[in-house]
Order: C-alpha cells, then sequence, then structure tokens
C-alpha cells in the first residue's frame, strides 16, 4: 500500500533531515511545502529518494487561509507524482513515535478505516473549547 506523507516545514534544518530519514520506506513517499519565509531553500536539504519538494511556495501563517495553500499545494503535488491509499499530513516539528515500518503496517491492517472525524462544534469540541477566540472560527461564521 503507497501512503503519501504531506509536510509542512517551515524552520529547523537538521531537525527536518532526522525526521526525513525517519519517514523513509518502500511505500512512502514524503511531499514536503518549505514555507517562503524559511532561512534555507530546498537544496540545502539532504533528503532520501523517496522525499519531494513542492515548486510554489507559499508565507504561511497559522489560523490563515495559506496554510490552505501549502496543503493544496501538497495534495497536488502527490497526485502529480504517484497513487496512494493514505495520506497523512503533518508538521515538520512532529515526530513519529513508532517506526514507520510499523506505522505503514497499521495503516495496511486498517485499510479503509477512517482516521478523521467531523463533528459539528459543540461546547464539548476540543475546537470549540480551545479555539474559541480565534479568527478561524469567526472565518467559517462558528458560533
Amino acid at each position: 500500500m503507497k501512503v503519501a506523507i504531506l509536510l509542512l516545514a517551515h524552520k529547523n534544518k537538521e531537525q527536518l533531515e532526522r525526521l526525513l530519514s525517519r519517514l523513509n520506506h518502500k511505500d512512502v513517499d514524503v511531499y514536503v511545502h518549505l514555507d517562503r519565509k524559511c532561512s534555507f531553500e530546498p537544496r540545502d536539504v539532504e533528503v532520501p529518494a523517496n522525499v519531494r519538494f513542492t515548486e510554489k511556495r507559499y508565507d504561511v501563517c497559522l489560523f490563515e487561509f495559506s496554510m490552505i495553500d501549502a496543503e493544496f499545494e501538497l495534495i497536488q503535488t502527490a497526485k502529480r507524482n504517484g497513487e496512494y491509499k493514505c495520506f497523512i499530513l503533518m508538521s515538520a516539528q512532529c515526530y513519529p513515535l513508532a517506526r514507520i515500518d510499523d506505522i505503514v503496517s497499521y495503516l495496511e491492517a486498517h485499510y479503509p478505516e477512517p482516521f478523521i472525524e467531523i463533528i459539528a462544534p459543540t461546547e464539548h469540541n476540543y475546537v470549540k473549547k480551545n479555539f474559541k477566540h480565534v479568527y478561524i472560527l469567526k472565518k467559517f461564521k462558528l458560533n
């Protein structure tokens, strides 16, 4: 089963390189969006063969639509380069607690089980409870 990891990166070149080496697997392709304001360029990053950078780079700001633009660029880049059963969106500040072999095996064993649930923004919802004063809730007109 082919897996695409969509990675948003904006700092810490050494940490990014360590993460990319950890995600190296024959059934995994990693697509990286490097923020336009990043202090290093894609050519400066040592990457395994399964890593590609997006051509377009956005100046991403938290809770702004620029983040969606970067995510959409990652999806388009992945779709142009392969066929995948699973897409994983993560930040370059994340680090997997399990080995990539175990993650791929788990995804294969549970395919096509969904891992995302969409629920209404109620008082018991994590997003509503923790981000109720954030701009994004107003942008989507969530009360």
